[in-house]
């Protein structure tokens, strides 16, 4: 009878307990349920993350539009090349390099912005600051994707910062470059993209963070928004969600055997700064450098350069009639046997023709001082 009493009273307490619920839900006013609404709409994505996010967008076709361009600067480097290959390495390859290239550059905007957000007295001054931040950047960014054609041009390999080599003597790298009409569409290209770019920034600017406010979020909704923002940005400039691996790196664009592909999917950006982290080679001194060399040839000195030797032959050497010639300075495409349609050259054209050429060799450089 106990057992059978205590059910009964939980039934009856259950079904009052509803009943009291159905109740207040039926007498709740409009106002309430206004009141109710206005706080789910409150919680409103903040103008920093839209801003960073269309910042981010922007750059990702920015990157993609100057890839595009190389791409067709270079469309005789992919005879023989399947069409899958240039599609995996613009979409794929190209996107996580560019990734992590726009993450780089929203790292200092994206604190900027959330010490504004957090801090509302100093949030105009931070906005400012992330403004001027981004067009010095992305107009840096421009220069060195506008470099980088012609630089593939002469080099076949992205920019690295080589470009820099002449750098002690400034007036004669500034004269080298505009001497030359060539390069007068590059500097164009920087000019008028840049431009635009900040242009479109500062209209995204003041869609979203330079506009009025409206309320403002809880702190610890910012402080979510804060996290996964910081984490996003953070997997962005790593190029992968696994961690048990290296972060992004330019290896990570070879993936076949083609050249033109492999090159295709990085940002000279990053093949710009990744070249400044290789260390100078350890070099030894001369005079261990000519203790080894003596060595090597078995050199006992008698003269006064410590590497000079006499050299005796076993037997008569023959006379072959042989000419070298070493021109500095001379490009094969200004010579006809290599498809320049003016007959610039034509006693070494002719020569070419009946001579030992060698069409496809290795140097140690592209330059004479290498």
């Amino acid at each position: 009878m106990i057992l059978k009493d205590i059910f009964r009273k939980l039934i009856e307490n259950y079904i009052k307990n509803k009943e009291n619920i159905k109740n207040s839900n039926e007498n709740m006013n409009f106002d309430d349920m206004i009141s109710s609404k206005s706080n789910i709409k409150s919680f409103k994505i903040p103008p920093q993350i839209t801003f960073l996010v269309l910042v981010f967008i922007s750059g990702m076709l920015l990157f993609a539009i100057f890839r595009l361009i190389l791409l067709f600067q270079n469309s005789e480097q992919l005879t023989g090349v399947p069409y899958k290959y240039i599609i995996y390495a613009l979409l794929n390859r190209g996107s996580i390099f560019d990734m992590s290239v726009n993450s780089y550059i929203l790292i200092l905007p994206f604190f900027f912005l959330f010490l504004g957000y957090f801090i509302p007295p100093s949030r105009k001054w931070f906005n400012y600051i992330t403004i001027i931040f981004l067009f010095i950047a992305y107009s840096f960014a421009i220069a060195i994707h506008s470099t980088d054609i012609p630089f593939f041009a002469y080099f076949n390999s992205r920019l690295t910062n080589s470009i820099l080599n002449w750098t002690e003597d400034l007036g004669l790298m500034i004269k080298s470059r505009f001497s030359s009409i060539t390069y007068y569409p590059y500097a164009a290209l920087f000019l008028i993209v840049s431009f635009g770019f900040c242009w479109w920034i500062k209209i995204i600017a003041n869609k979203t963070i330079l506009s009025s406010g409206g309320k403002e979020n809880r702190i610890y909704t910012k402080i979510i928004f804060f996290l996964v923002f910081g984490f996003l940005i953070f997997n962005g400039v790593r190029g992968n969600l696994n961690y048990k691996i290296f972060p992004l790196r330019i290896a990570d664009a070879f993936f076949l055997e083609y050249s033109f592909p492999n090159q295709l999917g990085l940002n000279p950006m990053f093949t710009f700064f990744e070249s400044y982290k290789i260390k100078n080679p350890k070099i030894i001194s001369d005079k261990e450098a000519i203790q080894n060399t003596q060595k090597n040839l078995n050199v006992n000195q008698k003269y006064e350069s410590p590497i000079a030797r006499d050299i005796k032959f076993d037997s008569i050497s023959t006379k072959p009639n042989v000419v070298i010639f070493i021109v500095e300075s001379l490009s094969t495409y200004q010579m006809k046997r290599y498809g320049n349609p003016v007959n610039f050259m034509p006693f070494l054209d002719s020569l070419a023709n009946v001579s030992a050429t060698f069409d496809n060799i290795y140097t140690a450089g592209m330059h004479t001082y290498n």
